[in-house]
């Protein structure tokens, strides 16, 4: 079921607590609605989102991903075009920045796509249940507007704030980056980050920054009166996918998915945040267990590989 449809059966959860408490984090997490998902996020947030301690990168998120590239060959401006797996090993094809395609071979791949994209990449390469449970896979949009003001907002000490669907129902909420770690923002000034429900932003994501900031100003004007006034700068970022759009039944589908994955011995393994509720701890997690499975498929006698 849904958030909605749970607190609707359940005494004291409908009404305003459903409209402000449950519905406006659910909102401010996932940005879409508590009508739309599946019940399960909600407990996951509550569980090991609000009740937990959370990080942030002094330098930002990008200093994580810097970290992790160190020593790596990374190719940019590239399609892969295939990935098959082979008696004794994997080859991969793709085509480079300036149309020239290679390919290159090894011993197994680790596959981080968009969960819909993935039987595309590795064509014939899993079972027919699978192969549906992937390509029905839909992502969620955001429109962020980091936007600089002169004076930081009267009151406000959080971090992070959800707007409820009442307050303006084209928002999910916005954070204060100043007051999540120091130096984010000059001396008296602040930044915010203003961040937009999955379904306004499928309507304004192809508007000019112009169009965009205006529409996300006005209804910013609900929630911090007179906020237009003190902005310094606005830059507009486009997110095409941000995490999986879940639905009552996902995670039982996802579930059965992993599996069927589990039981097939391949030097193709997949990682993602698909493997689970979508977020960054996912992320790295599902990597880890990809390279894990990996190290343990080549570790294994050749004869079990060969089989394949």
């Amino acid at each position: 079921m849904t958030p909605r449809e749970y607190c609707s059966i359940h005494l004291g959860l409908s009404g305003e607590v459903y409209d402000y408490v449950i519905n406006s984090t659910v909102r401010g997490v996932l940005g879409v609605r508590g009508d739309a998902i599946s019940n399960l996020e909600l407990f996951f947030m509550l569980y090991n989102i609000l009740g937990s301690k959370l990080f942030a990168f002094r330098e930002g998120y990008s200093t994580y991903v810097d970290r992790l590239s160190r020593g790596l060959d990374i190719r940019l401006n590239t399609t892969v075009n295939e990935i098959k797996e082979t008696a004794d090993g994997v080859t991969v094809s793709w085509t480079d920045g300036d149309g020239v395609s290679h390919t290159e071979s090894g011993a197994g791949a680790v596959i981080t796509a968009r969960g819909d994209t993935i039987p595309d990449l590795a064509p014939g390469h899993f079972d027919a249940a699978s192969e549906q449970f992937m390509r029905g896979l839909r992502y969620t949009k955001c429109v962020v507007m980091n936007t600089g003001v002169t004076r930081k907002p009267k009151g406000i000490v959080a971090s992070v704030i959800n707007i409820p669907e009442p307050v303006d129902p084209d928002l999910m909420g916005f954070t204060c980056e100043h007051n999540k770690a120091p130096g984010r923002a000059p001396e008296g000034h602040g930044l915010l980050d203003i961040l937009t429900m999955t379904e306004f932003a499928e309507q304004i994501i192809d508007d000019d920054d112009d169009t965009i900031r205006d529409k996300i100003l006005s209804r910013m004007e609900k929630v911090i009166p007179g906020l237009s006034d003190t902005v310094d700068y606005t830059r507009i970022a486009r997110w095409q996918e941000v995490i999986v759009y879940s639905r009552p039944g996902l995670y039982k589908a996802l579930g059965q998915f992993q599996a069927r994955q589990a039981a097939v011995s391949s030097r193709i393994q997949l990682a993602g945040v698909f493997r689970s509720s979508s977020n960054m701890c996912t992320a790295t997690v599902s990597g880890e267990k990809a390279a894990a499975a990996l190290v343990s498929q080549l570790s294994a006698p050749r004869r079990r590989l060969s089989s394949v």
